[in-house]
């Protein structure tokens, strides 16, 4: 049985106009630990401005230059967290956050979400088994839809 639907749109200017005024803040808001690891390594591997070996963490250490994948990376997660928390019937309260939601990609591509935290507690407290994440872009813009189920 279907819990909960939710959906979200996200432009992809605004999240570049987000990470030039907030640089790595914005980041540290949303992203789950192992996104922020994703990024560090996809960054260090690129061609564009890379991290050093050193720099463990993302925080203080600003990155001149975004290239697009980054973005739609950090769009899509962006609007697959906000997607849950609707389809939750929650938005961002009750002490869940964005960085309780890791969005990762499977090997073929497709998108899948994992919680911890309040957030892991909260979809059990719902009795949700399965979440079922769909992105798709558009010019400039990113689309998430997640849907819950129970048993």
């Amino acid at each position: 049985m279907i819990l909960g639907i939710g959906t979200d749109l996200v432009s992809l200017k605004r999240i570049q106009r987000v990470l030039d005024l907030y640089d790595n803040r914005f980041i540290e808001k949303i992203c789950h630990p192992d996104e922020i690891s994703y990024l560090i390594q996809d960054i260090s591997t690129s061609v564009i401005p890379a991290l050093t070996a050193k720099q463990s963490s993302i925080r203080g250490d600003p990155i001149i230059s975004w290239h697009s994948k980054h973005i739609r990376f950090l769009a899509s997660s962006f609007a697959v967290k906000e997607a849950l928390a609707k389809a939750c019937g929650t938005g961002f309260s009750q002490g869940l956050w964005f960085s309780q939601i890791c969005v990762s990609r499977r090997e073929e591509g497709a998108p899948y979400l994992t919680t911890s935290g309040p957030f892991e507690q909260y979809l059990r407290t719902l009795k949700v088994s399965k979440t079922h994440v769909s992105v798709s872009y558009e010019k400039d813009f990113c689309h998430a839809l997640v849907i819950l189920e129970d048993r």
